[in-house]
């Protein structure tokens, strides 16, 4: 249970929440107030309908409601959520190839060539090939995509501000450091879950005769119209002899 600076519990808040944001109120269609519905929704499910939901599901609506913020206030300077990913990564690093972006961003290097195109058409980013080297194309900042910097990352500092006011600094310290680590552990489970997919499996056949015991005597070879071939470096394949 987490505290506000005022010494109140997390659900001792909420009815002050709800009061701010009316759950019922039916708003028209515009793009602003069907972000307002759906917080209004958010705040129906965590504080009345399912309030012990999964961490998972909390963990998303809470990114899902900072990044509708950071939309909004990126949208008063024509600047898409998609291209500000980019633009972040960019400012951190410049001059890295697409598939590095890829990579840093979490998505496909064809989502990504598409982002850089727009990026490219509003005259943000410039992409190029080094001398010597066709393969990789590298992205780099113009001075107008630079100079963004300086007045977008206010408006991410400024959703976060919004996101921990009235929760005490230490809270939210441990909430950070406690993210960190369920990021670490899942990371881990899922590069454990990719070395068990590569590693190389026995072929159903072999295992199956060595399951019974073999043909003679216990041995565990297979049957005579099936051998290993093993001319394929760690993979051995069971390859099939019709002429037998």
């Amino acid at each position: 249970m987490w505290h506000t600076q005022s010494g109140q519990t997390g659900s001792q808040c909420l009815p002050n929440t709800l009061t701010a944001l009316p759950l019922n109120e039916v708003s028209t269609s515009t793009k602003n107030t069907f972000d307002a519905d759906v917080s209004r929704a958010m705040l129906r499910h965590w504080h009345e309908a399912v309030p012990n939901d999964r961490l998972a599901h909390l963990i998303k609506d809470a990114s899902r409601a900072f990044l509708r913020a950071l939309q909004n206030r990126l949208a008063r300077h024509d600047i898409p959520l998609g291209i500000w990913t980019f633009l972040r990564i960019l400012w951190e690093r410049d001059g890295l190839t697409q598939r590095d972006i890829s990579l840093a961003a979490g998505v496909m290097e064809p989502t990504t060539v598409t982002a850089l195109r727009a990026m490219e058409a509003r005259g943000y980013v410039v992409r190029k090939q080094k001398p010597g080297n066709r393969k990789n194309i590298y992205v780099f900042l113009t001075p107008a995509g630079r100079s963004l910097e300086s007045t977008l990352i206010p408006l991410a500092e400024e959703v976060n501000a919004v996101a921990v006011a009235g929760i005490d600094p230490d809270v939210v310290a441990v909430t950070r450091d406690s993210l960190l680590a369920m990021i670490g552990n899942l990371a881990r489970d899922e590069i454990a879950s990719e070395a068990a997919d590569l590693r190389p499996t026995e072929p159903k056949i072999v295992a199956k005769h060595r399951a019974s015991g073999g043909t003679k005597q216990g041995t565990t070879s297979p049957p005579a119209r099936y051998k290993m071939n093993t001319t394929d470096g760690e993979h051995a394949q069971l390859t099939r002899h019709d002429s037998d």
